[in-house]
């Protein structure tokens, strides 16, 4: 779980659905070989950012996730359109 001062919200500006199970959790799940995938089977791709409002500071960090598997961190808000 998350600390409340961490929002989670999808990189393009949309819901997180494809990034969310049933009962609205969000999580990242990666199958056996690395490569990232929904728990409904397909495979999960896009951006997630997470901002951290702790103190006086605000953190982003943005880890888009491509089919190629090999996610990557960015410090910044990225859409993720490079992959």
């Amino acid at each position: 779980t998350l600390p409340l001062s961490i929002a989670v919200t999808n990189a393009a500006g949309g819901p997180t659905s494809a990034f969310t199970d049933g009962s609205s959790q969000t999580y990242v799940s990666f199958d056996g070989t690395g490569y990232p995938r929904q728990l409904s089977g397909p495979v999960l791709t896009g951006g997630i950012v997470m901002t951290d409002t702790t103190g006086s500071s605000v953190n982003i960090r943005t880890m888009c996730l491509a089919t190629l598997g090999r996610p990557r961190i960015v410090k910044v808000l990225d859409n993720c359109a490079s992959g």
